[in-house]
């Protein structure tokens, strides 16, 4: 599940889909994709992306300011977009493997903040890297000799 977590959050490079970083901003990149999840893009509706009560926040990001890390993760996650094009404008708007759901989010924020977890995450990269560097016992099976 966290590997699809992480395949999920990939946004891999789409030159068709790119746009000028420098002709849009944060907000303006906000306000498109919250319309295209039939949000309104007021500062109310953006500040509760991030379970904000006030609209602090969502005035700072119209003013040319950007959220934290992990609420732009959070907002990217719950837009279903990519982080970075929310952040930059570059790369693809659209993760691969679609959005994360609310379990999936939950599991990978407490992977990202537990000490134990990314023990537990590492060695089980390892592993996945172990098991597809090692070669297939079916590929040397079939050498011809019976």
């Amino acid at each position: 599940m966290f590997l699809q977590a992480l395949k999920v959050m990939t946004c891999m490079p789409d030159n068709s889909a790119m746009t000028e970083s420098d002709e849009t901003t944060f907000w303006q990149r906000l306000g498109e994709a919250m319309l295209e999840n039939d949000l309104k893009h007021t500062q109310t509706a953006a500040g509760a992306l991030i379970n904000s009560k006030g609209n602090t926040a969502a005035k700072k990001w119209q003013d040319g300011g950007y959220p934290s890390m992990t609420n732009s993760i959070a907002i990217a996650l719950k837009l279903s977009i990519c982080v970075e094009w929310l952040l930059t404008g570059r790369g693809s708007k659209y993760p691969i493997n679609g959005p994360l759901n609310e379990t999936e989010f939950r599991v990978l924020m407490t992977l990202r903040t537990s000490d134990e977890s990314q023990r537990h995450v590492r060695l089980l990269h390892d592993e996945v890297e172990a098991n597809h560097a090692a070669p297939h016992t079916n590929d040397a099976r079939n050498t011809g000799n019976t």
